[in-house]
């Protein structure tokens, strides 16, 4: 899909493509108010004034009708001006200017009604609006001034098409908010609706019912085929709120990325499609993760089986109820249909993820593995790779890990092995913690709102100073890249979303750095000589600190994550609905973060900053007396951080008693 020029938005990017994707036939510029400054005025000083108010009357019929008469003319450029002719009498002219205001309503109308079908990228929702104010003209104004021409006076024709000054006004309003903004699809509903609200006055209200009511159809056109289908064929303008984005190039994707509302991952539909808040009608606004979700589960089913896709579109079909009158549905009555089309297709899926999927037993194996509740195969890892994981990151492949991981004894889950593997990230945990604009603080912090949890993130700015203290100049070895990733089939995505992974990714990664160095201290003491020497006995002494210290902050993360999850498993039995479980699973993890001290550099820092020390008297690159040193400058660091962090829960002061009696 080629584009011309380069759009910077997604408003330039649709209308691009739009114009791309028709060759439109272009609306001869109006004939309406044409230009007559070359022809004189009529001189109506002999004239009698009852037969000159007579003729202004049929001429001011042709101008509301979008004609230039003779003696009353219409300047648009540069802005509007009604003109009378000056030889009239001074009274006369003053009735024709009572008429201004409808004439300058019926103008805009027209200029932007061909603006709508000439100059704007194509669209559906736009020109039904402006079919509808075009009739109020032509239908509706033109009857008024048709049974009005045997009026003698001007004030009684006024009189007779005064009342549609209120609909002329608030259509000439609607349209200008229309092409000035450039709105399309779920905005032109949402204006539309903000004006019904904003509306005192019955027939103008009813006409804006009319356009809402003409605009919201192609709206549920859309919708009535993305839930039935989980398909947007029938978009051809792309004004619905799910987009289509197979074919977009990089550039596209990114201009979308960079220029519309951020995305919430439980919004997201997949690859090949984007969703667009800004297009969500405000009458569905509540509703746009129902609706995103009934073709996304439809997705799911459709990668399940074809079978399963056949059951599910003919149930939403049930649901929503023939097309054409789904199409003529109040918004009232289709909320509740969008409901019960999700609540079956989530019915549906959560029956095949107990049946054909085990979730139960697939969150065992996740937990167990990425919460290192089983120890086992890291052991045997720590033992037999250590050579080979030392290394810098850049030396060793995908491949040798792949063997490392298949050569795991994991019996437990073997019919899960196939589903992990092992990685190697390109950036230290800590900076994935707390540096990305995705990262797991910010997170935890906004699932934390939504789930009425406690988890307070630092501020900005104090992350980014604990974060200048990490050291940047430390190479990036395979222990301290090493991650598991688990490959989340499509039936799965709505309870294993990207951002959740990236946070078992980090908490496993911090598990592994204290379970390293607890390996490596082990390994000091026992290749320790004899502790008869005092330099030895010192060294003991200070292996032993190092150990109790990082024994006891796994034992409090064990004792943590064990009832948490205990208590996850149960639940989950009771979870009625797909969403329900994606909501435990997302409250599981707000917990976790805040247990363990996710939310607090300070605390990871001084963590890793152990876990860097018995790494360096591993490799005996430090000097046992700075080793010692080190160690009590750390030990008091990390007792200010729980002193500052932990006072305010149990955990906290029982990790802070634990490591005041560390040595």
């Amino acid at each position: 899909m080629v584009l011309s020029g380069q759009p910077s938005t997604w408003k330039a990017l649709r209308r691009s493509l739009v114009n791309s994707r028709y060759m439109l036939l272009r609306v001869p510029k109006s004939a309406n108010y044409a230009n007559l400054d070359d022809e004189p005025f009529d001189d109506l000083r002999g004239m009698d004034a009852s037969e000159v108010e007579l003729m202004l009357v049929e001429e001011m019929g042709l101008v509301l009708m979008g004609d230039q008469t003779t003696n009353i003319r219409v300047d648009t450029v540069p802005k509007f001006a009604l003109i009378v002719n000056s030889t009239a009498d001074p009274h006369t002219r003053d009735l024709v200017m009572y008429f201004e205001r409808l004439v300058q309503n019926c103008a805009t109308i027209r200029k932007r009604c061909y603006q709508a079908s000439s100059e704007m990228g194509f669209s559906m929702t736009v020109r039904v609006v402006a079919k509808r104010c075009e009739a109020l003209i032509y239908e509706e104004l033109a009857d008024i001034v048709e049974s009005s021409l045997s009026c003698n006076k001007l004030m009684e024709f006024y009189y007779q098409v005064m009342p549609l000054d209120g609909k002329l006004e608030a259509a000439a309003q609607i349209l200008e908010h229309i092409t000035e903004g450039d709105l399309v699809g779920g905005e032109v509903l949402t204006l539309l609706a903000t004006r019904i609200r904003q509306t005192i006055r019955d027939e103008t209200a009813a006409l804006l019912h009319d356009m809402e009511q003409a605009a919201m159809t192609t709206f549920l056109a859309k919708l009535y085929q993305w839930i039935s289908q989980g398909t947007i064929d029938c978009d051809t303008t792309m004004e619905f709120v799910v987009w289509n984005t197979h074919e977009f190039t990089s550039d596209q994707l990114e201009v979308l990325r960079a220029t519309t509302l951020p995305q919430d991952e439980r919004n997201e539909v997949g690859s090949g499609y984007t969703v667009l808040e800004e297009l969500c009608p405000s009458q569905f606004s509540t509703l746009l993760s129902d609706i995103v979700k009934c073709g996304r589960f439809l997705h799911i089913l459709r990668a399940s089986s074809e079978e399963q896709e056949r059951l599910a579109t003919n149930d939403a079909i049930k649901i929503l109820g023939p097309y054409k009158e789904f199409i003529e549905l109040p918004p009232s009555a289709v909320k509740s249909r969008i409901v019960q089309a999700r609540d079956s297709s989530s019915a549906r899926i959560l029956k095949l993820l107990r049946v054909e999927y085990a979730v139960g037993e697939l969150f065992d194996v996740v937990h167990s593995l990425f919460l290192c509740m089983d120890v086992s195969w890291l052991n045997v890892l720590m033992a037999e790779y250590d050579d080979l994981l030392v290394n810098r990151v850049e030396s060793i492949s995908e491949k040798r890990l792949n063997v490392i991981w298949c050569s795991m004894q994991l019996k437990r889950y073997e019919n899960y092995i196939d589903k992990f593997d092992l990685i190697l990230e390109r950036d230290s945990v800590l900076s994935l913690l707390f540096k990305d604009e995705n990262s797991s603080c910010r997170w935890f912090a906004a699932e934390a709102t939504r789930n009425n949890s406690m988890f307070v993130c630092p501020p900005e700015n104090w992350i980014e100073e604990e974060l200048e203290r990490v050291e940047q100049s430390e190479v990036l070895t395979g222990w301290s890249a090493l991650s598991l990733r688990f490959k989340c089939p499509s039936m799965l995505t709505p309870i294993f979303t990207k951002a959740q992974m990236s946070i078992y990714s980090n908490i496993f990664r911090l598990f592994l750095a204290c379970h390293l160095a607890v390996h490596r201290i082990n390994y000091c003491i026992l290749v320790l000589p004899s502790l008869s020497e005092p330099r030895w006995r010192q060294a003991s002494k200070l292996f032993s600190s190092i150990n109790v210290q990082l024994h006891r902050f796994i034992e409090s993360w064990h004792l943590t994550v064990s009832p948490l999850v205990a208590k996850f498993k149960d639940d989950l039995l009771r979870a009625r609905s797909i969403e329900e479980m994606a909501s435990l699973h997302s409250d599981l993890l707000v917990k976790l973060g805040h247990d363990l001290r996710l939310g607090n550099p300070r605390m990871l820092r001084h963590i890793f900053s152990l876990c860097s020390l018995a790494r360096h008297i591993h490799s005996e690159e430090l000097d046992i007396a700075i080793a010692d040193e080190q160690f009590s400058e750390i030990s008091t660091e990390i007792n200010a951080a729980l002193c500052d962090f932990g006072s305010e829960d149990q955990l906290g002061n029982g990790m802070l008693m634990m490591m005041t009696h560390g040595r």
